[in-house]
């Protein structure tokens, strides 16, 4: 029987600096830590198994302001979540990825072990706000992993011009991975990370370059 979830990967949703130059999780990313610690806590038992284990996947880079950034997306989600008296052993980080593409394509070998482990019986909880999973991180997690997963929405609204943003890129991704079966994630990641190459080379839009 398929347990809801003893997996969890947490995305990594932005990081800010304060005015003395600590780096901190923006409201988002607190969002979906907090609401990862909601989900170990209220099935501990779930937790207590070989396989189990939370993800916490992001770096530090985020456009010009990369510099400014002394730590990853995925240390301080982990430092929240032990913090939180989640044990350290459950927790594995991925310090490399720059969005939700690399967020499961990085994470993917991590997750591999576990559900081996687990003999594939658990479902994976995909920690973040409900407009970024629906529909862009949902499509792209099963092209990448090709596995079970769910939504375990963290707290946070999007406004409207960003949940089209979400969707048109949902549908540029369809064409892009069109005829690539799920679970292939080399092909899917080369696809994508070639197109955007291609798309900031001419400065066009993902969808001009499919089209």
């Amino acid at each position: 029987m398929i347990e809801l979830t003893s997996q969890a990967l947490v995305l990594g949703g932005g990081l800010g600096v304060t005015s003395q130059g600590d780096t901190i999780l923006t409201p988002n990313s607190q969002a979906r830590a907090e609401r990862a610690i909601e989900l170990y806590k209220s099935n501990p038992a779930a937790f207590n198994r070989a396989g189990a284990v939370i993800v916490c996947t992001g770096g530090a880079t985020r456009l010009s302001d990369s510099d400014a950034y002394s730590k990853t997306e995925a240390m301080l989600l982990a430092d929240t979540l032990m913090a939180a008296d989640i044990p350290a052993q459950l927790i594995e980080t991925e310090e490399e990825s720059n969005n939700t593409l690399t967020n499961f394509y990085n994470s993917a070998e991590i997750l591999d072990v576990k559900t081996k482990e687990l003999n594939g019986e658990s479902i994976l909880g995909v920690v973040t706000q409900a407009w970024h999973y629906h529909p862009r991180a949902k499509y792209l997690g099963e092209m990448i992993l090709n596995i079970p997963m769910t939504n375990f929405g963290a707290p946070g609204k999007a406004n409207l011009q960003r949940k089209i943003q979400e969707i048109g890129l949902t549908t540029v991704y369809h064409g892009i991975l069109a005829g690539i079966k799920p679970g292939d994630r080399e092909t899917v990641y080369n696809r994508v990370q070639m197109t955007g190459h291609i798309a900031r080379l001419i400065k066009a839009p993902l969808s001009k370059v499919w089209q």
